[in-house]
Order: C-alpha cells, then sequence, then structure tokens
C-alpha cells in the first residue's frame, strides 16, 4: 500500500491533469454521437495542421519511444528506463490481444462514414486504416512511452511536458480521423494503468531489497 500512495502523492499534479483530460473527452463523446467530434475536427482541417499531426502521431511509434528514453536518461533517473522497456513489451502484447483477438471487427472512422453516405470521396494524401480501430494502439503506446517519463521526475514542468506529447498523439489520432475518440480514451486508460502499476510493482521490489539488505548488515553486525 506504502508504494501505491508515494506513487500517487509524488505525482498527484499528473495524474490530475490526466484526469481532467480524460474526464474532457468523456464529456464531449457523451453530448456527441459516435462520429461528431471527429466530423468537426475534419471541417476545421488546415494543410499545415496536417502536416504537423501527421508529425505527432508518429510519437505513438519508435520515435516516442526513442524520445522519452532520452528524457528518462537525461532526467538521469536509469531505474525508469527499465520501466519504460518493461511496459513498451507489455503493451505490444496487449495492443495485439485487444485489435487484433478481441476487438478485431471494430472498424474506422472512414468506414463508419461511408457506410452513412459521408466523405465517400475523401482520399487524403496519408494511408487511412480501415480496421482495428479499438482501442487507439498510437495512443495506447504514446502514454505507456511518455506516461513512463512523467514518473521518473517530480517536476511538474516535466511531467507536463511529457502529458502535453500523449495527449497530442491522442488528438492527432481523431484529427487525422484514424480513431473515434473513445478508441483514443481506452488506449490513454490502457497506457496509464500500465504503467503505473508496473512503476508500483517496481517500487515494492526496490524496497523489499532495501529491507532484506538492511536485515543482513544487522546479522552482520551481530556475527562480528
Amino acid at each position: 500500500m506504502l508504494a501505491e500512495s508515494t506513487v500517487f502523492q509524488s505525482h498527484r499534479k499528473l495524474y490530475l491533469a490526466w484526469l481532467v483530460a480524460l474526464l474532457t473527452a468523456l464529456v464531449l463523446q457523451l453530448f456527441n454521437s459516435k462520429g461528431d467530434l471527429v466530423l468537426a475536427l475534419h471541417y476545421m482541417r488546415i494543410d499545415w495542421l496536417d502536416e504537423l499531426f501527421l508529425v505527432i502521431t508518429r510519437l505513438g511509434e519508435y520515435q516516442g519511444f526513442l524520445l522519452s528514453a532520452v528524457m528518462i536518461i537525461l532526467i538521469g533517473n536509469w531505474r525508469h528506463l527499465l520501466t519504460l522497456i518493461s511496459a513498451t513489451l507489455i503493451m505490444v502484447g496487449l495492443i495485439y490481444i485487444f485489435k487484433f483477438k478481441i476487438f478485431q471487427d471494430a472498424e474506422r472512422p472512414i468506414v463508419f462514414f461511408e457506410r452513412l453516405g459521408i466523405l465517400s470521396d475523401f482520399r487524403p494524401d496519408y494511408h487511412l486504416n480501415r480496421k482495428h480501430s479499438f482501442p487507439s494502439g498510437h495512443t495506447a503506446a504514446a502514454f505507456t512511452f511518455f506516461f513512463s517519463s512523467a514518473l521518473s521526475t517530480r517536476r511538474f514542468d516535466l511531467q507536463a511536458v511529457s502529458l502535453v506529447l500523449a495527449v497530442g498523439v491522442a488528438f492527432s489520432r481523431v484529427y487525422l480521423m484514424q480513431h473515434f475518440v473513445m478508441d483514443t480514451v481506452a488506449g490513454s486508460i490502457l497506457g496509464v494503468v500500465l504503467v503505473s502499476a508496473i512503476y508500483v510493482v517496481m517500487n515494492r521490489m526496490i524496497a523489499a531489497d532495501s529491507r532484506l539488505n538492511r536485515m543482513v548488515l544487522k546479522r552482520n553486525e551481530k556475527v562480528s
């Protein structure tokens, strides 16, 4: 219990900010139908924003992993690099299970709109995926990467940078019409829960190792 409380207490502003972003997305979706928010962003499209979000969305791929790894190394907490690597490997497996085994028939926005007779002539310069929509793998990966880097420091300004990058990836997936809002919400929750769980487990292991070392030292002192 101590490990859990330490994690959330030392990063309570980070978790609060994430919850605010999450609840905002949920409230917006609550008052709109499934594709309304995707469609609204589509009609607000600007060429330079397309280019920007095509770059940002790449942070949900290996580029995001490398960036978060560099951030952790620069912060100087090498132990959290292990958290990042472990969480990433587990997340790869979870994304595969959810997207290709459990929700393999989840359609992407473009298929949803085509069935409604909307945007049938929309042909962007980038590839639009047509299936395996839930959850958003890019969003899950981004929150895995950048929540790992956020938990590696107690400075809220650095935590905020990591959170903004992760939220930016989630927003880009909706803006680029690759996912519905709920896909990104699920991906965000998946990433945050996984990283937090691994962080708690590692803290417990370190605490247990510290207690064991103290016991050995006391025993050696008694013997000597």
